[in-house]
Order: C-alpha cells, then structure tokens, then sequence
C-alpha cells in the first residue's frame, strides 16, 4: 500500500458455492482471514476487521452500521465491536453466525479521530436522562484522560444543541455542562451555566455544586485581575463576596473541603491584597483554613490541606510575623503552632513526596 490507513474493514456477502475448490476456499476462509489482518496491522494499521466466512446481508448491514455509528460517537474499537455483535445476535438470533464472524485485530481502545465532525451519530434525545447519561460518560473520559479537550468541548456543543433543540434541558444537565467547564478550567463559562442553574424555578442539585461555583469565581477574579481586566479593588471586592458564599456553606457544615475552599480563597485573596499587613493578614487566615481542613481530612485526604498550611506558616515565620510554637489566632480560630521538627516529622509520617511540595508551592 502506498498509504497506510489506521483502520481497515474487510466484508463479504453470502456468496454461492459453485464446485469443490470454492468449498474448499469457502471453508479455509477463516485462516484467510486471520493472516491478512494479520498482516495489515504488521504493516502499521491500527485496528482491522476481516470476515472469517461468507456471511448474511442483512447482519452484516446491521453490524456495520452499530460499529460505525459506535466509532463515530467516540467509542472505541473494542466497545464499537462488542456492540455490534450484541445488536447482529439479539436481532438475527444463534441461527445466523455472522455476529461471529468478524475477527478484530489490533488496538481494542483505537478511536476515530472526529474532532472535526459531529460529537456523535445518534437519534435525538427522547428523555432528558439519555442527555445526563452522554454528560456523566464525556465527564468519566475527562477524568480517566482519553478525552482530549477539544474533543470534549466539541460532544459537550454537540449534546447542549441535542438537548435544547428536544426542549428536554433539566437542572441536572446544566449542573453536570457546568462541571465539565469546571474540569476545563473554563471558569467564565461554568460560571455561566451555574448562573442558569441557579435561575431555574424548582432546580435540585448538590451543595457540592455550589462549592464549585465558589471556586470557580474565586479563580476568575484572579484571573480577571492578571488580565487587568477588573481592577484591583473589584477583583478584590469579588474575592470577599466569594468568603461569604463560603462562610455561609461551613453554617450547613464545616466540612474538610470547605476548609480547604477558604484556604485557597484567602491565598488568593493576598494575591489581590495592597500593603504587607493586608498580605500577611490573608496568608494567616487560609493557614488557618488549611490546618483546619487538615483536622478534618480523612487518612487519604491530609496531604493537600497539611502541605498548604505548612507552606504558608513557614512564609509566615520566614517574614517575622510568628515563631513556630506560637500561640495563633486567625479569625475565629486559634491553634499552638507545632515545633519546626514536629512539623518536619509529621510531613515524613505523612509520606509527603517533595513533588507534592512543589505542586503545591506553584499553586499559589
């Protein structure tokens, strides 16, 4: 071949057999088959489907089709495969073979590459839990990395259009779109759809979800600032309205993630800050946050909320502002500050890797 293709699909229909040689071949076909798929993936195609005996029009047509429309919404070849054979056998039944036919060679997670197409071959959505299904399956790829961002914002545009074009939009959808920008770190746009959430009359949906949208603005504000687009005193004023919000979610319960959310608020908000009192003022009170959201952390979850605060009060020593050992009050919190090889101890029971550290440090 002058070009290699990536995929290849080899199909056959029913044909007659004639005399003996045509038997014969008919019945070898499936060693046929196996060495040329075989040899097209030696040859560098990705993925290969070749049929190991003659097979029926009608089953070969509808395995087809299931795979391609399978591929084309971002299954990959092994899932697209399984699929098919499933709809060939519950729909021609065990007396017709083809759904075994076809052998599959080469990389069972190969995916077409349809960036530059449609999110997906699919019929319109019936009901609204058809459209939450294709949201929290785009989140999971987000999440496992087989989903670059392109691709996600492009199936994220094409179920949106789906979804508003059947009327069907619920709370749910437009809380589970705002996360995906949120894992996007599209804030102004998951911002957005947050805003909508919250506008729709009767609309269900998890605390968590408002602890994003905090976060959310907390990091356009930052943002915002950096790009001079609001000035500073607006950025800040934002960042405040944002350790309300926050404040007001910890009367509902004080929880680890809560703390954590302050932490980074109040870190953020020293960026924003004029003046080395202002400063330092914020940088003790998200000290303050993370060690609380460390007293709160459960075994796997201490590593985040102890490097942090920790970070932050050697900066806080390291400027004269506090001596480890010391007594600390931040806001309405007060704590003793461990002793520097108490603290040192703890981040090596810890198991906390210097790459952690570091992350951690480049975070703020």
């Amino acid at each position: 071949m002058s070009a290699v293709p990536e995929f290849v699909f080899v199909n056959c229909c029913f044909l007659g057999k004639t005399d003996a040689a045509a038997e014969a071949l008919y019945k070898q076909r499936y060693k046929l088959a196996a060495s040329i798929g075989v040899q097209l993936i030696k040859n560098g195609v990705r993925a290969v489907i070749v049929a190991g005996w003659a097979v029926d029009d009608s089953a070969a047509l509808e395995f087809a089709k299931v795979f391609y429309n399978a591929m084309f919404a971002g299954d990959n070849f092994g899932d697209a495969v399984r699929k098919a054979r499933r709809s060939c056998y519950d729909k021609f039944g065990e007396a017709n073979n083809t759904w075994g036919a076809y052998q599959c060679y080469g990389d069972p997670f190969y995916q077409f590459d349809v960036r530059n197409s449609s999110a997906a071959i699919k019929e319109k959505y019936v009901v609204a839990e058809e459209a939450e299904i294709d949201l929290a399956n785009l989140r999971t790829g987000m999440e496992m990395g087989t989903e670059p961002d392109d691709k996600v914002l492009a199936k994220l545009a094409a179920i949106a259009k789906e979804v508003d074009e059947c009327k069907i939009r619920t709370a749910s959808i437009t809380e589970r779109e705002a996360f995906i920008y949120a894992d996007l770190a599209m804030n102004e746009e998951a911002i957005a759809k947050f805003d909508e959430l919250l506008l729709m009359e009767q609309a269900s949906f998890y605390v968590s979800t408002l602890e994003v949208f905090c976060n959310c603005k907390a990091k356009r504000a930052v943002a915002d600032y950096k790009s001079k687009k609001q000035k500073p005193a607006a950025a800040l004023a934002s960042i405040n309205q944002v350790i309300k919000e926050l404040e007001n979610l910890l009367y509902i319960s004080p929880t680890g993630e809560r703390y954590n959310l302050l932490g980074s608020t109040y870190k953020r908000r020293s960026l924003l800050s004029s003046g080395v009192v202002a400063k330092r003022k914020s940088l003790s009170e998200a000290a303050a946050y993370y060690r609380a959201a460390y007293e709160k952390a459960s075994a796997e979850n201490k590593i985040y909320p102890l490097t942090n605060w920790y970070i932050l009060e050697s900066l806080l020593v390291l400027s004269g502002n506090r001596k480890w050992k010391d007594e600390v009050k931040a806001g309405n919190i007060k704590y003793t500050l461990p002793a520097l090889k108490e603290a040192l101890e703890n981040l090596h029971l810890q198991k906390v890797s210097f790459t952690a550290v570091k992350r951690n440090v480049r975070s703020y």
